[in-house]
């Protein structure tokens, strides 16, 4: 019974590692706005709402994360 639980286990990291693989692949695809040029964008748009520098870079972040996570 526990091997089948250890397999298990090791079946639902693989299929972790493989969704966060396809998920930072499709960050990248053309025809959509990647989650690098998301983020820019809203760092950009932070320092012109009078973020400073580290706030700005800190919302960039965010939008990135949000951006990798939501696919």
């Amino acid at each position: 019974m526990s091997k089948i639980i250890t397999v298990a286990v090791i079946l639902f990291f693989g299929f972790l590692v493989a969704n966060k693989a396809v998920l930072h692949a499709n960050a990248g695809e053309k025809g959509s706005i990647s989650c690098t040029k998301a983020a820019e964008m809203a760092r950009q748009s932070s320092l012109k709402n009078g973020f400073s520098e580290l706030g700005a870079r800190s919302q960039a972040e965010n939008a990135r994360v949000r951006c990798l996570i939501d696919g």
